[in-house]
């Protein structure tokens, strides 16, 4: 199968002879641990430079959120996303006796936990060939969260 580059649309052309302005950015380096599901273990930290964008695009729950970019090679050609805690949040976090670290890394333990379970009832479902029964499991392409999709069925859900 042959591979071709993407094509660039005309009014993308036409920009790169004229300078194009840059969003502001805070330049950080950021210390990054990834958690291995398989051998319940955080890897050593590394540290990677990020171009954070300085306008917040998200504020809920217990934190805001910036885009930000790297040219790290493990981390370059995709946006991603840095999620800061609230102040009132660190108070809360203070309060149950943890610190931000833990609590940091225990909602990415819980994230992988439900990806982990997803992949493996998504294989499980192909490999029996119910597809048709179960519906297929799906990932958001821009959150890379695990969804699933399912025929609706009319009634009262108790």
């Amino acid at each position: 199968m042959k591979k071709f580059p993407k094509s660039l649309p005309v009014t993308a052309m036409l920009k790169l002879g004229k300078p194009i302005s840059e969003t502001e950015s805070l330049d950080e380096t950021i210390e990054i641990s990834t958690f291995n599901i398989d051998e319940m273990v955080w890897s050593a930290p590394v540290s990677v430079h990020f171009a954070i964008e300085k306008e917040e695009f998200g504020r809920g729950g217990f934190g805001l959120a910036r885009k930000d970019t790297s040219n790290s090679p493990h981390f370059k050609w995709k946006t991603y996303v840095v999620k800061y805690f609230l102040p009132g949040t660190k108070d809360i976090i203070t309060q149950l006796g943890e610190t931000e670290m833990d609590d940091a890394r225990k909602s990415v333990q819980m994230h992988s936990l439900a990806k982990h379970f997803a992949e493996q009832i998504s294989a499980k479902v192909q490999k029996d060939g119910n597809e048709d029964v179960f519906g297929k499991a799906f990932r958001i392409k821009e959150t890379n969260e695990i969804v699933t999709i399912e025929e609706y069925a009319a009634g009262d859900f108790v």
